[in-house]
């Protein structure tokens, strides 16, 4: 709200209607690599009620901090105030949050995706954004990495009050970047010193 509010003052306007707190909310993570790990770890910083993640994988990092690992995917639809997803684009994750999932949200839930479009059923999920079923920030598109939201999107079409979409640019500081090349290099130097690292399988 911080850019529109700012933009409101400067156009000569003052009243603002109230907003709310992360204070109390329950938060639902889904992939607790180190990018959930990190969510979880700010989100502690705003004492939000409960931190529960769903992740094959289980990170005990995670659980050290106060997290709570569930069952199951719909558990986290069913229990969570704010769902962020930070895991893998995979063939077990493409199309994971499908229709049967987002129906469980209520029109106060917020889902947020800073992994990959692909991850959720994008043509559901626009539909019922369109219908005020839950709001949604995106940072992430599916079959556009790289590439801008064309003009004529749907997604373009959702309202402001439902969505905050911003350009995948969640990375995109100078900090980042240069520890991007720095890595980059550094990978290179030890694959050719045969000492290779960071290897994705």
């Amino acid at each position: 709200h911080i850019p529109m509010a700012h933009q409101h003052v400067r156009a000569g306007k003052w009243n603002w209607p109230p907003g709310n707190e992360l204070c109390g909310r329950r938060f639902g993570i889904i992939g607790t690599g180190e990018i959930g790990l990190r969510v979880a770890e700010i989100s502690k910083a705003f004492r939000v009620s409960k931190i529960i993640g769903f992740d094959p994988i289980k990170n005990e990092k995670f659980v050290a901090i106060g997290g709570e690992y569930v069952q199951s995917l719909a558990t986290i639809f069913l229990h969570s105030d704010i769902i962020i997803i930070c895991c893998n684009l995979t063939p077990a994750t493409k199309g994971m949050v499908n229709r049967r999932m987002l129906k469980l949200l209520r029109p106060d839930s917020i889902l947020i995706n800073c992994a990959r479009g692909a991850i959720i059923d994008q043509v559901t999920m626009t539909q019922m954004l369109m219908d005020g079923r839950f709001r949604a920030g995106l940072d992430v598109y599916e079959g556009l990495e790289g590439e801008e939201l064309a003009p004529d999107h749907p997604l373009r079409s959702v309202p402001e009050s439902n969505l905050v979409s911003v350009p995948h640019l969640a990375y995109k500081c100078h900090e980042a970047l240069l520890r991007r090349q720095e890595l980059t290099l550094e990978n290179i130097l030890a694959f050719l010193a045969e000492s290779p690292q960071n290897i994705v399988c």
